[in-house]
């Protein structure tokens, strides 16, 4: 299932404190660690691909088309294209 956000990328929103910025980096650390930790990269992390919401103070990043799978291959470490969306793949 895909999921509509209707959030702005977080380029376009105002920060009006340090505490909300802490907020906003805390979420985006924390979706990174659970991105690595199932051994995915998602290689372009911008303004962009940062969708905020500020009545509810969350974050989704968005835009994984540049994402890839990241094996590791003893000291060797590859990085897979994956070539759709990763919430969808044809059967």
């Amino acid at each position: 299932m895909i999921e509509l956000i209707t959030a702005p990328p977080l380029e376009q929103i105002t920060i009006n404190s340090e505490i909300e910025l802490k907020i906003i980096m805390f979420q985006l650390m924390d979706t990174l660690a659970y991105l690595h930790s199932n051994h995915l990269a998602h290689r372009n992390i911008k303004g962009i691909s940062i969708l905020y919401d500020p009545l509810t103070n969350k974050i989704t990043l968005a835009g994984f088309v540049h994402a890839k799978k990241v094996i590791q291959r003893g000291a060797k470490t590859d990085m897979l294209t994956i070539m759709d969306n990763i919430l969808y793949m044809a059967p």
